[in-house]
């Protein structure tokens, strides 16, 4: 699972003959976007413009969007920004989760999520040369729960996807809903995943169908009652049952 969080999911990449053929791969990959491809889509940037907000995105890899924090560090106003964003969404390059904003007594944080949907593409972006060194990499937790996203929406056609966070610190990582349907997913990148206060406090409000704690373990087991620990493709399969 680790080696295939480092690769991302492009065949060239996830089946390379090494990881360093991997990496390279990737790296001429960026190297073509940056310098023909998104040029081609209609994104007027120069090259070395362009490889500079995509490595900032990296390093901002599930993180609360803040536009104009983001336009600060590259000199750009809150509308580039988001202009350039959304442009990566739509290539489906990105993904912005928006925030959930259902009917609560709560306050509620509105700013999406950034994610780099590949993570193998985000990895090449940070400079991480292997899957051992993503292990310890401050990202590594945002990785996993990108890639646990990108599995579990498309598992999941048609169901709207969101996050949830209150000022007060509840907080679920992906909400995904259908009609009247609710469900909810918290990803620890860990063989011993915890969960916190926020993430049962989250849950109370929300009252999902079913919920889960995506963790690095290989057998399910429940820590509360309707809360399952589940390994990602397990959890994928159960949950795709249910559309």
């Amino acid at each position: 699972m680790l080696e295939g969080l480092w690769r991302g999911g492009y065949p060239e990449s996830a089946l390379a003959a090494s990881g360093a053929k991997s990496l390279r791969w990737r790296e001429a990959y960026l190297q073509s976007l940056v310098e023909r491809d998104l040029h081609l889509l209609g994104m007027r940037i120069p090259p070395v413009a362009m490889e500079r907000f995509l490595s900032m995105c990296a390093h901002l890899q599930g993180q609360t969007l803040n536009l104009a924090k983001f336009g600060e560090s590259l000199d750009l106003s809150g509308p580039a920004v988001r202009s350039r964003l959304e442009f990566l969404e739509a290539a489906l390059l990105f993904r912005l989760l928006p925030a959930w904003s259902g009917n609560l007594k709560k306050r509620l944080v509105k700013a999406p999520k950034l994610f780099i949907r590949d993570t193998g593409l985000c990895t090449a972006l940070l400079g991480i040369e292997s899957a051992e060194n993503l292990l310890g990499h401050p990202t590594f937790g945002a990785c996993w729960e990108a890639f646990g996203i990108e599995t579990l929406c498309s598992s999941m056609p048609g169901w709207r996807a969101s996050y949830f966070r209150s000022s007060g610190g509840a907080e679920i990582d992906l909400v995904l809903e259908k009609g009247s349907r609710r469900l909810a997913f918290e990803f620890k990148a860990s063989s011993a995943p915890r969960v916190t206060r926020g993430f049962h406090e989250a849950i109370g409000d929300l009252a999902p169908e079913h919920s889960y704690v995506i963790g690095l373990v290989e057998d399910s087991y429940t820590i509360a009652q309707g809360v399952r620990v589940s390994g990602l493709r397990e959890c994928a399969a159960e949950v795709a049952a249910l559309s």
